[in-house]
């Protein structure tokens, strides 16, 4: 998001680098939900193109809790906005005398300020003009049961006033946000000012204690200590419910400054290419990059790894002859999903025209946030559905067979000869085509991975058939499926490359996945 304010006063106004929000409304998500329509904030279109809202602010330095309703989904998400007085330039040239130098005496406070703010769900980028009083420490008392671990609070940055690069966070259904935009660094510990958007949070469980607000209303804020650059555990306590409930979090800070000062190379930006596969590695947020897998032939998958053993598999879900924009029509079943606004993330992910996927090994660890910008697989995979014949033919080949549980093929039809013995033998079973899999056999058989048939993505070849927009509507519905579900999807698109030495490099996104050691070593270059 990039703000720019025109007129400071009682009202700002903002410009958004996208146009997915109708409306903008000071206050909670449920707030917003509840509130008469006359005071949400619709947008105004400026000559260039871009959504402009006019908003009241009267706090500087000091986080804003601001909901969102998103046009596509139907729903309103929780942000937070801080407008930062650092760095405020005056936009008159004369009349003014409001005491700054070069202003010529001018009594207008017209101020311009930019900043640079993630608007998605779960991360928030830091700006500077972090109010520079430092905060202490929330009022605390052990924990004695144990629900959070200490953390190595410890930095060699200097004593002082820090505004974290980076924000992220993940757990809890996504109705409420953590935000951070302070780092208090005292007597060589760090500290996070946290809030978060509700005000129904009546501590926090952190480092091993058990913290009080420091200030509550529409939000609450507690300043806890923290390790930089990792992840660190929470667990918040709302009464939002109608019993008091605990939720753990997962929020991971970085701060360049302590990364240099610790001497690490983890990045603490995720730039990802929004169309097309990228075809150089991209930074991750908290991962440092290792290598590249070749791929000579095939068109429609990258492969990059991190470190930890951590890789990053990208597969183009669009069609080569797609000429239009595949759309579905927004209606009023699609808002009636049931999802929880995290569930909606995850499906929006499925819904790009680049899927990305984070293949984790089981002792490795992610920074908080990222599975709302990736879809993770964990490693190693025990139970996976496979509704592509292409896929049982290589992990046959690949003698992975005994990571499948189920597939999208009856026995009588299966032409792989190990998958048909083992469906005989019951130790795979029959659960459905990958058009329809069968959600009691998926759970039974305790599906972790669903791997499915190109033949589930729109094509305008089909047309004849079903609309290309009912062909969206029914992969999105399988999507949705599998989100319920709790399993990350694959579509399969070996078949759509065009020659056989291209079709056989898809063993190597099967080799990422299913492999029991790390096989980035003779496909790998650095």
């Amino acid at each position: 998001m990039h703000l720019n304010i025109k007129k400071w006063g009682d009202d700002c106004k903002i410009t958004l680098s996208g146009t997915g929000y109708d409306y903008l409304y000071v206050g909670t998500s449920a707030e917003a939900a509840l509130a008469d329509k006359s005071k949400w904030i619709p947008y105004v279109v400026d000559k260039n193109g871009m959504y402009t809202y006019t908003i009241p602010v009267s706090l500087l330095d000091t986080g804003i809790s601001v909901a969102a309703f998103s046009h596509k989904k139907q729903v309103w998400y929780d942000r937070t906005l801080t407008f930062a007085s650092a760095g405020m330039k005056n936009l008159n040239n004369s009349n003014s005398t409001n005491g700054n130098t070069g202003n010529n005496g001018n009594t207008n406070q017209g101020n311009n300020t930019s900043q640079n703010t993630n608007f998605g769900t779960g991360t928030t980028s830091g700006g500077t003009g972090t109010n520079q009083t430092p905060d202490k420490e929330s009022k605390y008392e052990a924990d004695l049961n144990g629900g959070t671990a200490r953390v190595n609070s410890a930095t060699t940055l200097a004593d002082g006033v820090y505004t974290p690069d980076k924000f992220s966070w993940s757990g809890g259904t996504g109705k409420v946000s953590i935000s951070c935009t302070k780092i208090t660094v005292t007597g060589g510990q760090a500290y996070a000012t946290i809030v978060f958007s509700s005000g129904s949070y009546g501590y926090v469980k952190a480092n091993g204690n058990t913290y009080y607000p420091t200030a509550t209303g529409s939000t609450s804020t507690f300043v806890i200590p923290v390790e930089l650059n990792k992840n660190n555990t929470i667990i918040g306590m709302t009464t939002k419910m109608s019993t008091a409930h605990e939720i753990s979090y997962s929020i991971f800070i970085y701060l360049s400054a302590a990364a240099k000062a610790d001497g690490t190379t983890v990045s603490g930006e995720t730039n990802l290419s929004a169309d097309t596969l990228d075809e150089k590695a991209p930074e991750i947020m908290g991962l440092s990059y290792q290598s590249e897998t070749k791929v000579e032939h095939a068109k429609y998958f990258k492969i990059y790894h991190y470190d930890q053993g951590i890789t990053l598999l990208e597969i183009d879900q669009r069609k080569d002859e797609d000429t239009k924009e595949t759309k579905t029509k927004d209606t009023k079943e699609d808002t009636d999903s049931g999802l929880t606004p995290a569930q909606e993330e995850q499906l929006a992910l499925y819904k790009a025209k680049i899927v990305r996927y984070l293949i984790v090994p089981e002792d490795a660890e992610i920074p908080a946030g990222l599975d709302k910008e990736m879809i993770v697989i964990q490693k190693p995979k025990k139970s996976a559905y496979v509704g592509s014949e292409e896929v049982l033919e290589i992990l046959d080949k690949l003698n992975a067979t005994d990571q499948i549980t189920s597939v999208g093929v009856k026995q009588k039809n299966c032409k792989v000869e190990g998958i048909a013995k083992a469906m005989k033998a019951k130790k795979i079973i029959y659960a459905g085509t990958y058009k329809k899999p069968e959600n009691k056999k998926l759970m039974k058989s305790k599906c972790d991975l669903a791997i499915l048939s190109n033949k589930i993505l729109p094509d305008e070849k089909n047309e004849k058939k079903m609309s290309v927009e009912d062909q969206q509507k029914r992969y999105e519905e399988l999507a949705e499926k599998f989100v319920l579900l709790d399993v990350p999807m694959i579509v399969d698109r070996s078949a759509d490359e065009e020659k056989d030495d291209a079709k056989a490099e898809w063993s190597k996104v099967y080799e990422a996945i299913f492999a029991q050691t790390d096989s980035t070593d003779s496909s790998a270059k650095n």
